[in-house]
């Protein structure tokens, strides 16, 4: 088999014993991995994923390079998925980094379809992504699969949506997609983990936000200190309590992306609180671009950021507003803020201080943290 521009690919199993060059895919694809609940790659996560495979019966390949070097793993189901003889399942697919953007993940996709085509009682494949994920996304529907769940939070808290592609029916209505009414809640903001992955007009975010508004602070790129690249980095070491400056605590930063893949807005989610937080900054900031505003994106946001506090193990997520931000305010309330006082801070502003009950916020917060794009 052979890729024009990559040149020849081969598919075949691997085993344990292959455990050290699987994991230089794996740890190529740690970009993948921080959407999900393992940011870093380990072999102990390489030996859980080739034992899975092996006990539901599936096969987990790498692929192989002309040189003998690997581009990529992936695993799938040829049938019987969750007991059923008409459908096989394609669980995971990681192209390493060099070997991105060049049709390999479409060329693995269609010669393991070929392979499960030659059994006649086939007649579905299904996948499944991480709704954090729309790059995947976009990717398993340009290959022809659609999506037929609505949002379904894992065993390891990941939230994924799944995905069908037939390979034969007698009626076209099994070709659509799945009705408008199951994809559209909520389909018109999802938030994106920091990674090295960026969504569109990210640097345009951080100059709408400059130094900072309304008590949200700004980001260094605003003040011209960073480049882009480097405050992301500088977002993403931030969850690592190792590398924190004295005095700061690890926090998770979010963009808020819309459908179309641009960012419109940001969320850090403090994972604890210090003094200095308790009395005046919280556990949640959040902050959208200007020609977003009076949409519904902040109220979405924050209902998916408390959802993720939740999860830290917090019961309760403190939020500070400034008494002249009124749409703050309103938002805060919407979510199920209650004030406990009104304080002043060092420059004499008055702050107030609410306190959201997280064992109280919808079951759908905490099932759709990432809603779909």
């Amino acid at each position: 088999m052979s890729l024009p521009g990559v040149g020849a690919i081969e598919i075949r199993p691997v085993t344990m014993q292959d455990e050290a060059v699987v994991f230089q895919v794996y740890q190529q694809c740690e970009d993948f991995l921080a959407l999900g609940p393992e940011s870093r790659a380990s072999l102990g996560m390489v030996r859980k994923d080739i034992t899975e495979a092996e006990r539901s019966g599936g096969r987990f390949c790498g692929i192989f390079a002309a040189n003998g070097s690997i581009m990529g793993v992936v695993t799938f189901l040829s049938s019987h998925f969750e007991g059923d003889p008409e459908k096989a399942f394609l669980s995971l697919i990681m192209i390493a980094r060099p070997y991105r953007h060049k049709g390999v993940g479409t060329f693995v996709i269609q010669t393991i379809e070929n392979e499960i085509r030659k059994n006649p009682d086939v007649a579905a494949i299904v996948s499944a992504v991480q709704v954090n994920n729309p790059e995947a996304r976009r990717f398993w529907e340009k290959n022809g699969y659609h999506v037929v769940s609505k949002p379904d939070v894992q065993p390891d808290q990941t939230t994924t949506v799944r995905l069908e592609k037939r390979l034969r029916s007698n009626d076209l209505r099994d070709q659509m997609p799945m009705s408008e009414s199951l994809t559209s809640w909520p389909t018109e903001v999802h938030l994106v983990r920091a990674s090295l992955t960026p969504p569109a007009q990210l640097r345009e975010l951080f100059l709408e936000l400059g130094d900072g508004e309304t008590g949200f602070f700004g980001t260094p790129v605003g003040r011209g200190e960073m480049s882009p690249a480097e405050y992301v980095q500088s977002c993403i070491n931030g969850t690592d309590p190792a590398k924190l400056k004295p005095g700061l605590v690890p926090q998770t930063v979010f963009w808020i992306v819309d459908r179309s893949d641009t960012a419109v807005g940001m969320v850090r989610v403090r994972h604890c609180l210090n003094d200095k937080l308790l009395h005046c900054g919280g556990h949640i900031g959040f902050f959208v671009r200007p020609a977003w505003r009076g949409q519904g994106y902040a109220k979405l946001a924050l209902r998916m950021a408390l959802g993720e506090l939740r999860k830290l193990g917090e019961k309760r997520a403190l939020l500070t507003v400034r008494e002249d931000n009124a749409a703050s305010i309103q938002t805060i309330r919407a979510c199920g803020g209650v004030l406990e006082n009104t304080v002043g801070d060092k420059d004499g502003r008055r702050t107030m201080r609410f306190w959201i009950d997280l064992d109280k916020i919808s079951h759908a917060c905490q099932d759709t943290a990432f809603a779909p794009p």
